[in-house]
């Protein structure tokens, strides 16, 4: 693009000169590089409009395939997410006092109360009703900034990347050590069953899109490292697209059917299972998954 940038300020100040010289007279030469400037101008400028078409074919087909193209970026992330919460939801499991050093005050606080709404069945918190919408929204808009700066930390040869995924991991699975220590771990599950399920997949893909950045860097294999970001780049975008889509799902959930609190936790399981089966098969993508590339990291 910037030599054709180049190339078209050298062809306008050539054509410039040339009808200087030619004093208005009718010259061959001035035709030829007026057309020549005119098509240049019309490639570098012209509107591109994007079609309903294309961004499905986007979202329901090239975002799948590579995400089951990019599935050895996206495991490392879910193991350093899941990873850390099992060994910290054990370690809180044994000693309740350990969650202290995990979580901040605010999250052991609505622990101890959660006992008591455990008691009265008024659910994990207070249900917004009227004001679910804009929960939800708040949400949503939280959750795709995690997920960019997952990506995005990527540039740090995936270093921020690793923090944020096992310090999630490790709040996790502390506050689920801490309600399962009071005896309350059906009052958080019953909370994050309905949107816990895309939520969750939705980091690890954006994780896997920040070591795909990593990747360019510290392994690009034969191509430049610039070529390697370029390349690897395009890949990411596609599995930011999909992580935002996920989280865009998850967030409505979370902010409309989680903190229902009459709901009983077998209903919110259905709403899991429900969103289980759906990102299996949008994974698989709409044309099932046939002809998709094999699962890769820096290639």
């Amino acid at each position: 693009m910037r030599e054709f940038v180049a190339e078209y300020r050298d062809l306008a100040s050539d054509l410039a000169r040339l009808r200087t010289a030619s004093k208005g007279g009718e010259v061959d030469e001035v035709f030829y590089l007026n057309r020549l400037v005119a098509g240049a101008h019309n490639l570098l400028y012209r509107r591109r409009a994007i079609r309903p078409q294309d961004i499905a074919r986007f979202m329901l087909a090239d975002v799948p395939a590579e995400i089951r193209a990019s599935a050895l970026p996206i495991l490392l992330a879910a193991a350093l997410l899941f990873g850390p919460a099992a060994i910290a939801a054990t370690a809180v499991l044994r000693d309740p006092s350990v969650a202290e050093a995990f979580l901040p005050p605010g999250m052991l606080d609505r622990a101890e109360n959660g006992v008591r709404r455990a008691k009265s069945g008024d659910g994990y918190i207070e249900d917004p009703q009227l004001f679910r919408p804009v929960m939800a929204t708040s949400i949503v808009t939280n959750n795709v900034q995690v997920a960019i700066a997952a990506f995005a930390f990527g540039v740090t040869a995936g270093l921020l990347t690793v923090f944020l995924l096992v310090s999630n991991g490790i709040s996790l699975g502390a506050v689920f050590g801490l309600y399962g220590s009071k005896g309350i771990a059906s009052l958080l599950l019953a909370f994050v069953a309905p949107h816990g399920v895309l939520e969750l997949t939705a980091i690890c893909i954006s994780g896997g899109a920040g070591f795909l950045l990593a990747a360019a860097l510290l392994i690009p294999g034969e191509r430049t490292r610039r070529r390697a970001l370029i390349e690897n780049g395009r890949r990411a975008i596609k599995l930011v697209a999909g992580a935002a889509l996920l989280l865009l799902i998850a967030g409505t959930l979370e902010g409309m059917v989680s903190p229902i609190p009459w709901w009983p936790l077998e209903w919110k399981l259905g709403v899991s299972a429900l969103t289980a089966i759906f990102l299996y098969a949008y994974v698989r993508g709409i044309t099932g998954g046939a002809g998709a590339p094999t699962a890769r990291l820096a290639t």
